[in-house]
This record gives C-alpha cells, structure tokens and sequence, in this order.
C-alpha cells in the first residue's frame, strides 16, 4: 500500500482539501490523510470531511502538549512529521510521501514511489543550478540556513533504512525544531542535510525540474503550457531536457492578493514571472472553492494559554530553557496556581495589550527609523564611555545575550540559577 499525508494547523484544512482534490484527480485509489496538528475544538466535522482525518494526539508522540507549547505553529506542524511516517509505517502503508499543505499536484506520482524500489528516501534541493553571479530569488545565504533540501517534500519507504530514518528524524524533533539561526536549527528541514553524507546508498536526490517548483526556484524554472498540460524549462540551461510539471509549491500564496509570487518577498511580483498567472489563478480558484475564507479565521487553539492570553514566542523560548533545565510543568497551557504562566505573570512578563508582538519588525513598527536613530545615539554615548575594544567584546557577547533563552534571569522565584546558553557547547551527559 502507498499513501500521501500533509500536515496542517485546522485553519489551512482548505489547502489540504485542495491538495488532496488535486491528487484524488490523478490517483482517486491512493489513500491521502490529512494530519491536524492543533485541537479539533468542534470546528472540523471529521466524519463529513472527504479525506481521511488523523489527529496529532493519536500518533503517540512523547510529551505532545510540551511539543505544542515550546514551539510555533510551523515548528509544531513539522516537529511531529517523522511521527505520522512511523505512524502509517505501523499500518502497513509501503511508501509515503508527504506534500505540504500548500502543494498542487499537476501530474501522476506514480514514479516518485518507483523510485522507491531501489531507494529509501526521495529529497529535493531549492535549486539545482549553479551560478558563477546567483540569480536567485531567495539569497544563498538564506538558503544556507534553510537547509540544501525544501522538506515541503519528501519520500520514504518502509525498510529497515527508512524506518531508521524516520525514528533518527524523531529523536532530533522532539526537542531541536527550532527556526534558529544561532543553534543552526532550521525546523525539521535543516537535518536532511546529514542524509547524503550519513548514507552511502538508497537515497535519491531528485533534479527533476518538476518536482517542488517554487518561489526559491523560479530563477531557474519557467512554466510552458502545451495543450491541456504544463511543463517545466530550464531558463539558464537550454541542454537540459524539459520535464512535465508533476507538483508546484504554491509557498508564501496569498488569494486575496496575487500581484506578489510569494507575499513575504515584495521585491517580487507576478509581472516579473508572468507564465506563473494560469497556477495561481487556477490555485486561488481552488482554494477559496474549498472553504478558505472560512478556515482561515479557524483560531490556533495551541496560541493561547487557557485563559486565552496569546502566547509569545519569547514566552516560548524562555519555556525551552527553563525545561531543558529540569523545570517541569503538568501542563504548559494552564494558568492555575503552579502554572508557567503564574510564574511569568509574577515577572510582569505577560503583554498586556492585543498587540501580537511575534510580528513586530522594521516594516510595521510606527517611526522605526526615528527610533533606530535615537538608538544609535544612545550605543554611540555607550561606545565612547566603554571604548572601542570592550565596546566591540560587549556586541559580540550580546548577539548571544539577546536571545530570550538568555533572558531567564527575569523570571522571579526561581530556586536555581539558569546558567548561559552557548549553542557550542556540548555538556557531557547531554545526548
């Protein structure tokens, strides 16, 4: 048996619908699971869906609720992929292949799983194209930390490697899926790096120019529709051969607003790649057909404590250190007596306001440059009074102070001392 899974919080359920119609289209036999990584909290009628519903908490993840608390949202969704492998692995799937959630499927899969006969594990870089001057529209550097590989998507067999794969995988997640550019932690994405190295044998690493076409990729890639099909071309290579567009990842899409190929990189707009207008026409049109402008506004329940204060990611990070630390709380969410929340609370380190700090930046914050201004004044004063040398130690110490998992010391009543965290440093008995 093959199946395909995705994983969502329950407000992108009309992306996986989407996805899943798209496959269905294809493939109506091949078994397709959406995986909801939140709480149902009666929004989902699972019964009434037409695809298979598994939810987080029937996967016998170690310790979830912590899992849900110490990460986001996007670090929670891909904390517990290798679990869902291990999962289906159990119920007697073959080959899997996860899909994010916001991926269409233009064109049969059926040879991604035959290259799982002679492999145990199908991956695909960003780009494949190797530039003297980078063209690029994400930057190498930012690449760099993503990791070599977009785990948007993935495919692996159930063998004795794949199997092993997916319980390495776990070991790593349940307490390193931070998007951390310190730790060098970039979700469950980054550790794909190892696998090429770790592996002499079975794993494939596609070239395929239609697989997981994307924003990070469309330097490279250009869309040409050839009847009722699309295929792919290589923009700097014209000797590589044309592939048929098997899966597009619509990363970043917005449907209210098209005039943007990806909606965190305004420097691009859809004019710039026009043969990309007939996919996210028809991707809009599937998507809103499917229930968007509803499940959007569907709450995270895993973004609030229990009394409904919104939980920052500092609060988060500052849970991270104090557990990893031997801190233990029966339950992360609760806001009773002996609570991580009473203990924050006691700290004055609970917002007051509606402002949801997480997406504070120079964008959106109300006169950054003045502000930026009257800082630079105030390290300018600093720099004199230190001098240059212990002015240049104080900054490199604190690129490392500032991380909130550094910040402990601002939480009262603690009956140890939290020591400082260097991402460097190994302790003996840490495994």
């Amino acid at each position: 048996m093959n199946a395909v899974f995705t994983i969502v919080a329950k407000n992108y359920l009309s992306l996986a619908r989407t996805l899943g119609d798209s496959l269905k289209t294809l493939h109506p036999d091949l078994d397709f699971y959406i995986v909801i990584a939140d709480a149902n909290d009666g929004y989902i009628s699972i019964e009434n869906e037409k695809y298979k519903i598994l939810e987080a908490d029937k996967l016998g993840v170690p310790n979830l609720k912590d899992l849900a608390f110490k990460y986001n949202v996007t670090e929670y969704c891909t904390a517990i992929k290798p679990f869902v492998f291990s999962h289906l692995f159990g119920q007697g799937y073959n080959k899997l292949i996860y899909f994010d959630p916001d991926i269409y499927v233009f064109n049969k899969i059926d040879h991604i799983f035959e290259i799982l006969d002679n492999n145990f594990i199908v991956l695909t870089p960003h780009f494949i194209t190797p530039e003297l001057n980078y063209s690029g529209t994400v930057p190498e550097g930012g690449i760099l930390f993503l990791g070599m590989f977009n785990l948007g998507f993935v495919a692996i067999k159930n063998s004795d490697e794949g199997r092993y794969i997916a319980s390495w995988w776990e070991h790593r997640l349940i307490d390193k899926c931070y998007a951390d550019k310190i730790d060098g932690f970039h979700t469950d994405q980054k550790w794909m790096d190892f696998i090429p190295v770790l592996f002499e044998k079975g794993v494939h690493i596609s070239r395929n120019l239609g697989h997981n076409m994307a924003f990070w990729n469309i330097h490279e890639r250009a869309v040409v529709r050839i009847n009722q099909t699309y295929n792919v071309t290589h923009k700097l290579d014209s000797k590589k051969e044309d592939n048929p567009l098997v899966f597009f990842h619509f990363a970043g899409f917005d449907p209210n607003n098209l005039t943007y190929v990806h909606k965190y990189h305004p420097a691009f707009t859809l004019e710039d790649f026009p043969d990309l207008k007939p996919l996210m026409n028809l991707y809009r049109n599937s998507v809103l057909a499917n229930g968007f402008e509803e499940t959007i506004k569907w709450p995270y329940t895993f973004a609030h404590f229990d009394n409904g204060k919104k939980i920052n990611n500092f609060q988060r990070r500052l849970y991270r250190s104090l557990t990893e630390e031997g801190l233990k709380f029966t339950d992360p969410f609760s806001t009773s007596h002996d609570s991580f929340f009473n203990l924050l609370k006691k700290s004055d380190l609970i917002t007051s306001g509606n402002t949801n700090i997480d997406r504070l930046n120079d964008r959106n914050i109300a006169g950054f440059d003045r502000k930026r201004k009257i800082l630079n004044r105030m390290m300018k004063t600093l720099k004199l009074t230190l001098g240059f040398e212990k002015y240049v130690l104080l900054m490199k110490f604190a690129m490392r102070y500032v991380r909130p998992e550094n910040q402990t010391f601002l939480i009262k009543g603690l009956h140890k001392e939290i020591g400082f965290k260097h991402e460097g440093m190994l302790k003996k008995n840490q495994k």
